[in-house]
């Protein structure tokens, strides 16, 4: 038996067989139902059940969720509520629901889009409708389990926040793409704190592009899980080209990838036509790109500070069989994907299996698949999807609707995978007498 390396993981070779030690700690996982249709509603409110769970997000012991009534089409309906959860506790609890009025038009939510966490902070992208039929969507946040709801960023505000892109919430700080409510061609990233307050800004469209010779940006998107450390990742655009970059309030934004970047791929290189919001975590930034050819995203790449390391793309394996993937990723705000510590947990698609894998710059590893309902025996699930704010330590949380055989009705689950972290994992094998394994400082 040696020790050794791949990528940037550690790796264990048994008779010349290679094994990564992130596929033999996936190989332990375990996916349970967290909340499902026969979870009690907490706001107690007679003839309740969870119908259509979403937007599920993860920190630490802290983890939300949002439930909403059945829409058309297979899409959310009205608002059920957004609700707390404690993984040590089982307790659930109500951020905000249908009894709750929104500060900006005094009347009920009536949907919840986003969610951010960071220690006991949960923030959220939510909107009303005026009496007079007008929607408004504001970002909020809750300090506390049962605490005050605080109106951070609203569409009343002379910065509204974009109803349609990301947010992300650091200690007392939120960080936010924003519109000006007077030229909506004036647009930017944002800062306010928790709790409210003139916004300030960090970037807008006055803001010289690096290694862009008089050019400014023209747009910007971010992502929740886009703020780290008090560095904000974001996707910036200028008439010719885009990029993914970092910026610190009070500083010039740093290019991480434009178009002109070589991004290596499995056989060969693959030129970008465009980028999705970019994630970073603990100074490593995760990104999608797209080609030409290509609807769905065909890459994930990683930045920290060097050349770009490759995540998973369409030319990696996923199955011992040798069948690639079909699809990495999700496109848009929602971008399917979650990076945690040097690992990214994200919804991967083959031939014949999918669900979320889990990459360190490995060969991917499937921990949950889309045939094996967990906590619903015989069922499939059809659906299933992770954001940005999905992957915490061992931890990952998903949304999706399992089926029964022969059955219609879809039932909608809110799945938790815990996935042991390859440095627990590796004094486990050593306690076993394996030996302990060790991690190469740099990447290939």
């Amino acid at each position: 038996m040696d020790k050794g390396t791949l990528g940037r993981a550690t790796v264990l070779t048994v008779g010349g067989i290679i094994l990564s030690l992130n596929t033999i700690a996936a190989q332990a996982a375990v996916t349970t139902l967290l909340v499902g249709p026969s979870t009690p509603v907490p706001s107690g409110q007679v003839g309740d059940a969870f119908e259509f769970l979403s937007n599920a997000a993860i920190q630490g012991d802290t983890f939300a969720f949002a439930a909403s009534e059945p829409g058309l089409h297979g899409l959310a309906g009205p608002l059920m509520g957004l609700y707390r959860g404690s993984l040590s506790t089982g307790n659930l609890s109500v951020i905000v629901d249908r009894t709750v009025n929104s500060a900006e038009t005094g009347l009920p939510f009536q949907g919840v889009f986003r969610t951010d966490i960071d220690g006991d902070t949960i923030a959220f992208l939510g909107a009303s409708t005026t009496a007079g039929g007008v929607v408004k969507t504001g970002i909020y946040t809750q300090l506390t389990d049962g605490g005050a709801i605080f109106s951070v960023a609203s569409a009343d505000d002379p910065i509204r926040p974009n109803e349609v892109r990301g947010f992300a919430v650091e200690g007392s700080t939120v960080a936010f793409q924003g519109v000006s409510s007077t030229n909506p061609l004036a647009t930017g990233i944002y800062t306010t704190t928790t709790v409210g307050g003139a916004p300030v800004t960090v970037v807008d469209t006055t803001t010289a592009v690096p290694n862009a010779p008089g050019m400014t940006f023209t747009d910007f998107e971010m992502r929740n899980g886009g703020l780290d450390n008090g560095t904000i990742a974001f996707l910036g655009t200028y008439p010719g080209g885009e990029g993914v970059y970092t910026v610190t309030p009070g500083g010039a934004p740093v290019a991480v990838a434009t178009l002109d970047t070589v991004f290596p791929r499995s056989g060969g290189q693959l030129a970008a036509s465009f980028f999705e919001p970019p994630a970073i975590d603990n100074g490593e930034v995760a990104f999608s790109v797209r080609h030409p050819e290509a609807g769905d995203p065909v890459a994930i790449y990683l930045a920290s500070g060097g050349p770009l390391s490759l995540f998973v793309d369409t030319g990696t394996v996923l199955t011992s069989d040798g069948e690639l993937f079909s699809t990495v990723g999700l496109g848009g705000a929602n971008a399917g994907f979650a990076l945690d510590n040097g690992r990214m947990a994200a919804i991967g698609l083959a031939q014949t299996v999918g669900g979320v894998f889990v990459a360190d710059g490995t060969p991917p590893a499937l921990v949950m698949g889309v045939d094996d309902a967990p906590g619903v025996p015989g069922n499939e699930v059809i659906f299933l999807n992770i954001l940005e704010q999905s992957f915490s330590g061992d931890h990952i949380i998903s949304a999706g609707f399992t089926l029964a055989p022969g059955d219609s009705a879809n039932q909608p689950g809110i799945f938790l995978t815990t996935i042991p972290e390859p440095a627990t994992f590796a004094m486990g094998l050593a306690g076993m007498g394996i030996g302990l394994l060790s991690r190469r400082a740099r990447r290939t």
